[in-house]
């Protein structure tokens, strides 16, 4: 079963994208299918299922969403605007959130990129060129190691190859300067 709206608007057919559902996304409803349904909800959210249930994490469910997200329940300041991609339980997120939701404040608004669902997950940066080789620049991993030209970082910072480094390191026990070396 999947969720969409019990209150529809509007079912408008668009060329490339099938129906296209305006609704509530506060009603949602059980269906029995909406595999490649598209839906645009008053709140402003686009979203489109390929299979599953909507703004659940589970086996099966693959969808995307585009504006202020109808999950997790509750008032819209508290909620996130942004982009979610989903394959099963895992998922990303290119978003804008609110630092302190319901304060008042209305510029205290960060963008936030997130991932995951298991820890061994990883957001990659990939480099495709005009031939289409895809060359793999930068990992970050679930527990903060960060690797430049190296997919599997072993430390905060993995760098292989060469690197360019004028920089000062400073910790509680030592100083230690390094210079350029240009």
């Amino acid at each position: 079963m999947s969720q969409l709206f019990s209150d529809i608007t509007t079912i408008t057919p668009v060329a490339g994208l099938g129906p296209v559902v305006s609704g509530n996304s506060a009603n949602l409803a059980e269906f029995p299918s909406t595999s490649g349904l598209s839906f645009v909800a008053k709140d402003g959210s686009i979203g489109q299922i390929q299979s599953g249930s909507f703004g659940t994490l589970g086996f099966g469910n693959i969808w995307s969403a585009l504006g202020l997200s109808p999950f997790p329940p509750g008032a819209v300041a508290s909620r996130p605007y942004g982009l979610r991609l989903q394959r099963n339980t895992d998922f990303a997120l290119l978003q804008l959130e609110e630092r302190n939701p319901g304060d008042g404040t209305s510029d205290d608004v960060d963008a936030v990129i997130a991932w995951g669902d298991n820890t061994n997950d990883r957001l990659r940066f990939k480099f495709v060129d005009p031939q289409n080789a895809v060359t793999e620049v930068m990992a970050l991993l679930a527990n903060g190691n960060v690797g430049i030209g190296a997919i599997n970082p072993q430390a905060r910072l993995d760098v292989r190859n060469s690197a360019f480094l004028a920089a000062r390191f400073v910790n509680t026990a030592q100083t230690m300067v390094i210079e350029p070396f240009w």
